[in-house]
């Protein structure tokens, strides 16, 4: 039986405008001075840029008109194609090694047909940890290889007030920690779980002041 590939996955070519915009923010990250990935189609550089006008149209889309959402489009399709490029060059040049692939900032897509979907996490504690830290736990997911936690400060009418920071490859689901965060500020947190089948939907979001 001929050993299963690793493929990357694509799902965020239809996720929403957060979702194509966090995952681009991940890929400059990982791609960044990769050894493994030296010479990506779209390099970090280039990303970062396309990032920019796709962000300058999303807010011009909010509050424009039909031009404008047709223009949000547009650079939306622009950047969404170079980072399934970007994805497709890191899916053969991984050589099947998940550590490889997972340091790009992309995800690995499911290699089984008959894994379950994983559930989605409940968080079960979120507390103060050191000063400038807040410390998210949450129930053991089975098949579950590790966790992403995004977090952002709470705004005035309960909203997250700024973009959200994640941070990703939690491996132990009871203890991750959020650093540097700006004591005496209230912060809304969220935690997914990733594993062989892909991505849990995000958790329900816990509330927190930071001391």
């Amino acid at each position: 039986m001929p050993p299963k590939r690793l493929r990357v996955l694509l799902s965020f070519t239809r996720e929403p405008d957060e979702s194509v915009v966090q995952t681009t923010r991940d890929a400059i990250a990982g791609l960044k001075d990769n050894n493994y990935f030296p010479h990506p189609p779209a390099d970090p550089a280039t990303l970062e840029a396309k990032l920019g006008e796709f962000i300058e149209a999303i807010t011009a889309a909010n509050q424009g008109g039909p031009h404008d959402r047709l223009f949000k489009q547009k650079k939306r399709d622009e950047l969404v194609m170079l980072l399934r490029q970007d994805a497709l060059y890191v899916q053969g040049a991984c050589h099947d090694d998940l550590e490889k692939l997972m340091s790009s900032g992309f995800l690995p897509a499911s290699t089984n047909r008959t894994s379950s979907p994983l559930s989605t996490p409940v968080i079960t504690s979120l507390g103060q940890g050191n000063r400038g830290q807040l410390v998210v736990g949450v129930k053991k997911i089975p098949n579950a290889r590790t966790h992403d936690v995004r977090f952002a400060p709470v705004g005035t009418v309960g909203a997250p007030a700024a973009d959200w920071m994640v941070i990703q490859g939690f491996t132990n689901s009871r203890s991750m920690a959020l650093n540097g965060l700006v004591p005496g500020t209230t912060y809304t947190v969220q935690v997914r779980a990733i594993g062989a089948s892909g991505l849990s939907e995000w958790s329900n979001a816990a509330s927190c002041i930071c001391w």
